[in-house]
């Protein structure tokens, strides 16, 4: 970017350059490298909006008073409290936290293995199960959803916590739906205008290299002008 900005300085006050193309004139060139600016600042601006819709959600699931997490503890203790920790609630609940500490997934894995003269004959695809943390923040808050729809379901659940009764545990996931579709636009947003930007720098490149060649054809290799701008890499 400095180094198309600088080039636009040194062609602004040459009234006898002629492009042959409008997209190397001065008034192209100004124009477009605003519009990369623009779009710089775009993806800074995005950029900012995503990290803070991530803490948001870290606090949400993890970090804050009443995250997830601290909800979690609580309600299995107001359950235990009232059902008994022996109690068929609690085995309920047990299953779902099991899924959240590990899950068998599958993956694809494929292998080439050699033939007899050590040669490779075909690719072979198998299948590995891997076992890992269902911990992602999309689990997170598929198993809290089922927490909350299991806990409804429990005849006479009172709490005497405010945050722990189905109205306030629906609103928190609700609010875990709402923020996660929010982070998954926002980074396709954001992939978008970081792919228009790679686009725009590739044609700032481009013009910048015809402009080289257009002032060195006219005003020779060791022309001032053409010294001036001939080190300048966009």
């Amino acid at each position: 970017m400095r180094a198309a900005q600088d080039v636009l300085t040194v062609l602004k006050p040459m009234e006898d350059y002629i492009p042959l193309r409008q997209e190397e004139s001065v008034e192209g060139m100004d124009t477009f490298i605003q519009s990369v600016v623009a779009t710089n600042n775009s993806v800074t601006n995005l950029t900012k909006e995503k990290k803070l819709l991530v803490k948001e959600r870290r606090d949400s699931c993890y970090t804050g008073q009443n995250s997830v997490m601290n909800i979690l503890t609580a309600l299995k203790a107001n359950i235990k409290y009232q059902y008994g920790k022996n109690s068929g609630q609690i085995e309920l609940l047990e299953e779902i936290s099991k899924r959240m500490k590990s899950v068998r997934a599958e993956k694809a894995i494929t292998n080439a293995p050699p033939s007899e003269d050590g040669t490779v004959t075909q690719q072979v695809t198998e299948t590995q199960v891997v076992k890992q943390g269902e911990k992602t923040f999309a689990s997170l808050t598929k198993n809290f959803n089922d927490y909350v729809t299991t806990v409804a379901a429990f005849e006479g659940y009172l709490p005497a916590n405010e945050l722990l009764k189905i109205e306030k545990l629906n609103e928190l996931s609700a609010k875990l739906h709402s923020v996660n579709n929010e982070i998954a636009l926002k980074l396709l947003e954001l992939r978008s205008m970081k792919q228009q930007r790679a686009e725009m720098y590739d044609e700032l490149r481009d013009r910048v290299k015809r402009i080289k060649l257009n002032i060195r054809a006219k005003y020779g290799a060791n022309s001032s002008v053409y010294k001036q701008i001939r080190t300048k890499v966009v």
